[in-house]
């Protein structure tokens, strides 16, 4: 594994071109840090991708979102780790 040059990930579940969120995430893990806080940005509301992301220990904020929520959201996540 190489050094994580960040100290944490925000990320949207849905990306350009079809790309899944998730699966860079986790393959950010894998290449860095599987225990890389991770927080997912989404107007995803379909119950079995909200379950992947929760089985991916991934926090989750749902758009729009506050930024005073989302600061926060970094910040419990970087007090977690």
């Amino acid at each position: 594994l190489e050094k994580t040059p960040f100290d944490a990930l925000v990320c949207d579940f849905r990306l350009a071109a079809g790309v899944d969120g998730l699966e860079v995430v986790q393959r950010l893990r894998h290449s860095f840090d599987p225990q890389l806080p991770v927080l997912m940005v989404t107007g995803e509301t379909s119950p079995l991708r909200l379950q992947r992301l929760h089985a991916a220990g991934v926090a989750v904020r749902f758009k729009p979102v506050e930024a005073d929520v989302l600061l926060q959201a970094l910040s419990n996540l970087r007090t977690a780790v």
